[in-house]
């Protein structure tokens, strides 16, 4: 038993002692790691202040390079339509004030993403100097919610980039672009994103820029058809654009804003039945015939068999008469100087087929456009 005891003191003691001495490595290591760490930072705040030096002493075009070299070896994520390379965002992303974000594509090109309700972006790049560039963003935005016809506005982001803040943003010194400003929005005389073409009003020379002072480049005539691509201000506090930008198949230029219809002008009289029929027809394609309602206006108006004005008469609506709309007519007419299409309205008895389609009518005929005021909401209920 004696020796059963020395033999554990012994052993004991052994423990003591090369617990004692891992403790001391184990110290000595942490030491070491420390100083390490030290060594690094040293060594990345000096990596980092001859980097800097280096980028001050680059060209802004060679800055440049350096993003879309680095946009070239990264791999395109799959997160949405996120860029594949060092992106720039322009506004605070977190708050409502962020417009975008780019990436570098060329010196003379840049990728714009997403934005706040825009269904266009046209982004332009120039660069001004070696310390400064100008990006200008020309955007088409429509309305939010299940509406009919909204009218399309426009606006334009002015943004300046300077070489300190590509370098900044480089070293992730900032996150974002915040210089930049916005003309005020106003509406086109569109009502939907798949029509952005404009009418020109009269034959009107082309200009090379948008001061319309160069020299003339070409013309354009009278109801040629054009999108319009960009907006020139004389001064970015006024309401409209002196000049707008057209492209067609052939031509490229600018021309006085006045000369196209582009700008939404106010319109007397009824002008539902005017603009309205080619959102009807996606409406009730999307959501079904019960999607879409409205009401007549104007006294004794007539329900044709057909959709013409010489058609058959089959009923005569009183104002305010509420109606359900199944369809619209592929041709446009011009009644009483009002150029609209017709609508096959039905207002129906409460008897439905299997497929909840109305098996009953009261109504159901052509009605022309501007003797008919459009609901601009979808009924959410008939979807």
């Amino acid at each position: 038993m004696k020796y059963i005891l020395f033999s554990i003191q012994i052993i004991l003691l052994f423990a003591t002692c090369n617990s004692k001495s891992n403790t001391s490595v184990l110290g000595e290591s942490i030491k070491q790691e420390n100083d390490f760490e030290q060594v690094e930072q040293i060594i990345s705040k000096e990596t980092r202040k001859e980097t800097r030096e280096q980028l001050e002493n680059m060209t802004l075009y060679e800055i440049i390079d350096l993003y879309i070299q680095h946009n070239n070896e990264r791999e395109i994520t799959q997160d949405y339509e996120h860029p594949k390379g060092i992106i720039i965002f322009v506004g605070d992303y977190k708050q409502t004030s962020h417009l975008g974000y780019f990436e570098f594509i060329t010196y003379n090109e840049i990728k714009w993403y997403r934005g706040s309700g825009g269904v266009k972006y046209i982004p332009y790049i120039y660069i001004i100097d070696d310390s400064t560039i100008n990006i200008e963003v020309f955007v088409y935005f429509i309305g939010y919610g299940s509406r009919i016809g909204e009218y399309i506005s426009t606006g334009k982001y002015y943004i300046t980039i300077t070489k300190e803040d590509l370098i900044n943003h480089y070293f992730g010194d900032i996150k974002f672009i915040n210089n930049f400003f916005i003309v005020d929005y106003f509406n086109t005389n569109r009502f939907e994103s798949e029509e952005l073409f404009y009418n020109i009003l009269i034959n009107t020379d082309i200009f090379i820029n948008g001061s319309l002072h160069e020299d003339k480049i070409a013309s354009v005539q009278k109801n040629t058809k054009v999108e319009v691509v960009d907006m020139f201000y004389n001064d970015q506090k006024d309401n409209f654009p002196f000049s707008v930008k057209i492209k067609t198949d052939k031509l490229t230029g600018w021309i006085d804003v006045n000369h196209v219809d582009f700008i939404k002008r106010e319109v007397k009289g009824t002008v539902n039945g005017i603009w309205l029929h080619n959102s009807v027809k996606n409406i009730i394609k999307n959501y079904g015939n019960r999607a879409v309602g409205g009401k007549i206006v104007g006294d004794s108006i007539p329900v044709r068999k057909t959709p013409t004005n010489n058609a058959e008469q089959l009923y005569i609506l009183s104002n305010k008469t509420e109606l359900f709309i199944t369809e619209v007519s592929s041709n446009l007419e011009v009644i009483n100087e009002i150029e609209a299409a017709w609508y096959k309205v039905y207002k129906f008895v409460e008897h439905y087929t299997e497929n909840m389609e109305p098996s009953d009518y009261e109504i159901i005929g052509w009605v022309f456009g501007a003797n008919f005021e459009i609901n601009v909401s979808i009924y959410d209920d008939n979807r």
